[in-house]
């Protein structure tokens, strides 16, 4: 993993818990089409069979869901930890913006005032900066992808 990828995790991680977060109302759904919301009594066994797997199905999906929230605050927490590290104020700025508030390069350039290839001059020596620290508490990182 390279320090790029490190910080690029919550990206993931919310494209996981979005699409958790729909998985979560399609079982709700489901289950409410079945009655089971409405606190109505299922009179065939297939029903109660079927009732009873989606309700199972949801709360292991909350849980995973949870789970992927708390993971996320946690990566969110060390990377702004990373990022405050760095000691140019301009460098800080744009990871925040980047790898915080998840914003694409483009719009990271322009809300800034900088022009794209500043950016990804900043950025660049912003990583070095980054793994510098990272390494020296112990963290090793494969060597940057072209």
């Amino acid at each position: 993993m390279t320090v790029k990828d490190y910080l690029s995790q919550n990206f993931t991680i919310r494209r996981i818990i979005s699409a958790r977060k729909t998985k979560i109302e399609d079982l709700k759904d489901m289950r409410m089409s079945l009655g089971g919301g409405f606190g109505i009594k299922v009179q065939t066994s297939l029903k109660t069979d079927r009732l009873g797997e989606i309700t199972a199905d949801l709360h292991e999906m909350i849980e995973r869901y949870e789970e992927d929230v708390r993971r996320l605050i946690d990566l969110e927490q060390e990377i702004s930890r990373a990022v405050n590290t760095l000691e140019r104020d301009e460098y800080k700025l744009i990871m925040f913006e980047r790898y915080v508030n998840l914003k694409r390069w483009e719009d990271v350039a322009e809300d800034n005032h900088y022009s794209l290839s500043a950016v990804n001059k900043i950025h660049r020596f912003a990583l070095k900066a980054i793994e510098r620290t990272l390494k020296s508490e112990g963290k090793s990182f494969s060597a940057a992808r072209g």
